[in-house]
């Protein structure tokens, strides 16, 4: 064929071919100028039908005038042989320009505007591509799109084989005429074999804008049959979750191109193309003010971090209200923010713009928001956002990525639709640290724009409360809450010191006044630090932040915690009931009112509490080993040991549910496992007394039994009480255990003259029943204030 001169065209040299036939560069002998000759098959040649409709699919297609649109110079035949000469351009398809990896987003919304605007001119003449995908797009070597074959696609319909059942993936990705268009960038509409339209080319576009962003295809399989599914019942992989960099609009555009109903999908090409326009000028811009910043940036991010959570929250509500076309979603999960900084001085910012968002979140009406530590269950993994919503029981996940390069802040985030596993929202924000007014500005902007129709005033108004403007006092508090959900000695004490500082930054901000409670209502429970000392601290802290805020559900239940710790149980549960009044779905007020419950002997209304705090946060740790204790002391042992070892399922380390259980079983009289769970419960918190005497416990057990290890076991807590402090109560109960009345009852008696915090149990430690009716007991209760 080479040097041969057909028609008036000499061929010069091959380009290459596949099966919809084979092309050579030739010389238009009558023109002077370079075209492509393109040979049918002969499949396709030899069918005088087919190539009727061929030639007058050419000539439609090359009434187009368009740039970005290949053009048709002749259809003729010579030898039997049906060719089509095209117009000749230098440089490469976009199928092997993707061999390289995906496409910058700049150089990519370049090539997208301009394939879209070939789209619409075409869709505009009636013409209907039905095969666009990357083979088909031509990228010269100055930058320009084309688009190759309109009218092929059509030819092939009427020779597509009856079945592809068992063709497989690299048949259907080079054989002519399968099934019209290859298979990958089918819509749902040709697969099913249905009567299309120009929406089917933009399915198919969206695909190949995937395909560009990504370097992967959108639906993928190892035959037909599985791309078929994929096509028809499966959302690719999220974009922002392969490339965090990517412009979330952009994700946006992609997937309302693959909507698999055509109705839902861009109803033309010109409506997709304003989009891509619109995105296009939006990036412009944002690198050209990233020029400009990049010569007067500060280091000032805490007032970006605030505004952006506000925005980030405006657009979440946007489209949770537009989602579905009105199928709203009405539960959700924040998942965690992954820090991308690869600095783990910045994980408290990921988790703290993380725990903003739940709180923001919550206050939306008849939004459902999944608490913090079920959705922090998930982080540092690879999630599945369908998945974690099976798990949790709720309709969208949230996704986000923070990256902090220097003086520069990106944030993206995206709304998943876990019904559909389609992406209702995406965004991302680039920030530089600069100007602050510009940026307030752009955030107003971004809220009226976006949840003037959603947001009432009372909501928004809901949402600020407790916090501050002080950028510097928010940054503090996130540190504050990252370090108290630690819960360690050394990063409750750091906890202390950062909500310290965050009020001396800002006086007025409530919250941080609710977490210097927070840190002196647990801080007993991980340090040997007196009740008496730290509660009326607790107390002080929560009455400052109701004093600015009496509504602030927070400051409530860190006041019924502190009253509670002071043993004033008639103001503690009026605090408590005051917090589920204004927030009943508050799940750490239902937690702590139900032991509260409990342990005042009022099981059958603390279970309640304690049932609805894991319905509400299904993975917090906390909460089902706390609904272990509550069983247990309800005397339900089996069902105590069941929610223990459930708990224990979602981590085996976690040391309070081993604490619980060792509580369980010595009251069950399995005394094995009881010293068994002791011993794994010192290791676990890391006490190397408690593990000392857990050992010596152990060996007198073997040697003389229960009662000689109960009363050793009391006998070394005494000594201990020596060196640290140790609440007086626990020694009463560990005399109680080793039936030592009079000791048990003088060091109850000591306990109630200080008021020490383990007397909150004191009705329901099983040791102490024998000795209910005992004068001196309940003594200790009268002066407790608590009834027999």
């Amino acid at each position: 064929m080479i040097g041969k001169t057909i028609g008036h065209y000499r061929v010069l040299e091959k380009l290459g071919g596949g099966g919809m036939g084979v092309v050579y560069e030739a010389e238009d002998l009558k023109l002077g100028r370079h075209v492509a000759l393109k040979f049918l098959p002969e499949e396709l040649a030899h069918d005088p039908q087919a190539l009727e409709r061929f030639r007058r699919e050419a000539r439609s297609a090359s009434a187009l005038n368009h740039p970005n649109i290949c053009t048709i110079h002749d259809i003729s035949e010579e030898n039997g042989r049906s060719f089509i000469a095209m117009e000749f351009m230098a440089g490469q398809t976009l199928k092997h320009r993707l061999l390289a990896g995906p496409i910058p987003a700049e150089e990519l919304l370049e090539l997208a505007v301009q394939i879209a605007d070939a789209l619409d001119a075409a869709h505009s003449e009636g013409i209907v591509h039905r095969d666009i995908k990357p083979a088909n797009i031509f990228i010269t070597k100055r930058g320009q799109a084309k688009i190759l074959d309109f009218g092929l696609a059509k030819l092939t319909a009427n020779h597509a084989p009856a079945s592809l059942d068992g063709a497989t993936l690299e048949a259907n990705l080079t054989s002519p005429g399968t099934a019209v268009g290859t298979v990958a960038y089918m819509s749902p509409e040709q697969a099913r074999g249905e009567d299309l339209d120009k929406r089917t080319d933009l399915f198919s576009f969206g695909a190949v804008l995937y395909e560009m962003a990504t370097g992967r295809m959108a639906f993928s399989g190892n035959t037909s049959a599985l791309i078929f599914d994929a096509i028809l019942h499966k959302a690719p992989t999220s974009l922002v979750r392969i490339n965090p960099e990517l412009p979330a609009e952009l994700e946006y555009v992609i997937n309302k191109a693959l909507e698999k109903d055509r109705a839902m999908r861009y109803q033309s090409a010109g409506e997709m193309l304003a989009d891509l326009k619109r995105l296009r000028r939006n990036s412009s811009s944002t690198r050209v003010e990233a020029v400009v910043d990049d010569h007067k940036a500060t280091r000032r991010p805490w007032l970006y971090v605030t505004a952006i959570v506000i925005v980030l929250l405006a657009l979440v509500g946007s489209a949770w209200w537009r989602s579905q076309g009105g199928q709203q979603i009405t539960s959700i999960a924040v998942m965690p923010f992954i820090n991308g900084s690869n600095d783990a001085n910045a994980e408290y910012l990921s988790d703290g713009i993380t725990e903003s968002l739940i709180n923001n979140l919550s206050q939306l009406p008849k939004l459902a928001v999944i608490p913090r530590a079920s959705v922090f269950h998930y982080k540092g993994r690879d999630i599945d956002p369908q998945a974690v919503a099976r798990d949790l029981k709720v309709q969208g996940v949230i996704t986000g990525r923070i990256l902090q390069r220097g003086d520069q802040l990106i944030i993206s985030a995206e709304l998943i639709d876990a019904r559909t596993n389609r992406n209702v929202w995406g965004d991302q924000y680039d920030r530089k640290l600069s100007d602050v007014l510009a940026v307030q500005q752009d955030i107003t902007a971004a809220i009226s724009s976006h949840l003037r129709e959603q947001l009432t005033g009372e909501t928004k108004q809901a949402i600020a409360k407790g916090g501050t403007t002080n950028p510097e006092a928010y940054q503090l508090y996130l540190k504050g809450r990252y370090y108290w959900e630690r819960r360690t000695p050394e990063s409750l004490e750091k906890s202390k010191d950062y909500f310290s500082q965050a009020i001396a930054a800002d006086p007025n901000y409530a919250l941080s006044y609710v977490g210097l409670a927070d840190y002196y209502n647990v801080v007993t429970d991980y340090s040997p630090i007196a009740s008496r000392d730290a509660a009326p601290k607790a107390q002080a802290a929560a009455q400052k932040a109701l004093a600015i805020d009496d509504s602030l559900v927070d400051s409530h239940t860190a006041m019924a915690a502190a009253y509670w710790n002071l043993l004033d149980f008639a103001q503690s549960e009026r605090e408590f009931r005051r917090a589920l009044e204004i927030n009943p779905d508050y799940t750490n007020a239902h937690h702590w009112f139900g032991l509260f419950l409990c342990w005042q002997a009022r099981c059958s209304e603390g279970l309640p509490h304690l049932r609805r705090a894991v319905e509400l946060d299904p993975l917090n740790l906390q909460y089902n080993a706390n609904l272990g204790q509550g069983l247990e002391n309800a005397k339900q042992y089996d069902a105590a040991i069941e929610q223990l070892k459930k708990t224990l399922d979602m981590d085996p380390n976690f040391a309070n549910a081993h604490g619980q259980l060792r509580n369980a079983y010595r009251e069950m009289g399995k005394y094995e496992l009881w010293l068994e769970e002791w011993r794994k419960n010192a290791e676990l918190t890391d006490d190397g007394e408690d593990r000392a005497i857990a050992e010596e416990v152990t060996k007198v057990y073997g040697r003389s039994g229960y009662l000689a290890a109960s009363k050793l076991s009391a006998q070394l807590e005494e000594k201990l009480a020596k060196r640290r402090y140790v609440d007086p109560a626990v020694l009463a109960y560990e005399y109680a255990f080793a039936d030592q009345k009079e000791q048990a009852l003088a060091w109850l008696e000591k306990a109630a003259a200080e008021k020490s915090g383990s007397l909150q149990v004191v009705k329901i430690v099983p040791s102490l029943d024998k000795w209910r009716s005992d004068p001196r007991y309940l003594a200790v209760l009268k002066q407790i204030g608590l009834p027999p």
